[in-house]
């Protein structure tokens, strides 16, 4: 993490948009800033409403209301997602009372607010975020790949993200880790289409979990309950490949047409079947 106040990444980043899994804001003009989330206010969004404010001038007070179609608190990127929806939201209310902005400017004021994956969020289907190009977003193509998210009910997370972060820096592997990220990103692109991307996936998965348990407080972003689903599936012989997130959330990679043969093996709480999908957007 380059920087703990903002949580400016260290690292580039690639993820995909899924489609079961989104924020929905409303946006009213009023006379003072408010912000709930799911009920509960949100001083972080205010000051990211300000921050936008400044930085393009006259922009109305507004009264935002979000909501997501998926659990909070439990390692989903919940926040990124509503912070990409809120800043979508006020790049549009400033353009439309006259701002001039480009989508630079919207990127790098989604940074901003704390969160490389809220900046992920703006773009359609897959993306790549390069802190060294703070102002762009990368889009570097389609590919058939389907995630299947399993969540359980009393997984929360232990830690907050950005505790995470700043702990994940005093791992002894985070050197190492930072230095393979680039290769095994253009490793994956190169293998999109073929099923070696599965092995790839779970080559970065260990790296982000033993640079996690290796930190001087250990975190461990794992559940027994999601280790016996993949072992399980990998016993029948089935393709994909398994994440987690900072929360314990299982995510199992595959391609479309096995993605409802997987889950209807997965037992948990509650599954996503979410393929790629278009990013921030007015409704």
């Amino acid at each position: 993490m380059q920087d703990e106040d903002l949580i400016l990444p260290a690292n580039l980043s690639f993820s995909f948009n899924l489609s079961e899994c989104y924020t929905k804001s409303t946006f009213e003009v009023s006379d003072k800033d408010s912000y709930e989330f799911e009920g509960q206010q949100s001083e972080q969004a205010l000051q990211q409403i300000q921050r936008v404010r400044d930085a393009v001038g006259d922009l109305p007070y507004v009264r935002v209301v979000s909501e997501n179609s998926f659990p909070a608190s439990c390692g989903l990127a919940s926040s990124a997602s509503a912070f990409s929806a809120l800043t979508y939201g006020l790049f549009v209310l400033a353009t439309q009372v006259g701002a001039s902005l480009e989508f630079g400017d919207l990127v790098e004021l989604t940074r901003l607010s704390g969160s490389a994956s809220a900046v992920r969020s703006l773009g359609d289907f897959f993306c790549t975020y390069d802190p060294s190009k703070p102002r762009e977003l990368g889009q570097p193509g389609e590919w058939d790949l389907v995630d299947v998210v399993c969540t359980w009910n009393d997984t929360e997370k232990l830690v907050s993200s950005r505790e995470g972060h700043g702990l994940a820096d005093g791992s002894w592997l985070m050197a190492e880790r930072l230095q393979g990220i680039p290769s095994r990103y253009e490793s994956m692109l190169a293998s999109m289409d073929d099923d070696s991307i599965f092995d790839l996936i779970e080559e970065e998965t260990w790296s982000f979990l033993l640079n996690h348990i290796t930190c001087g407080q250990p975190l461990n972003y794992t559940d027994a309950r999601a280790w016996d689903q993949i072992r399980t599936l990998k016993e029948e012989g089935l393709r994909f490949g398994y994440t987690f997130d900072a929360g314990a959330t299982l995510h199992l990679i595959c391609r479309s047409d096995d993605a409802e043969q997987i889950a209807g093996k997965v037992e948990c709480d509650r599954i996503f079947v979410c393929k790629p999908c278009e990013g921030a957007q007015v409704l």
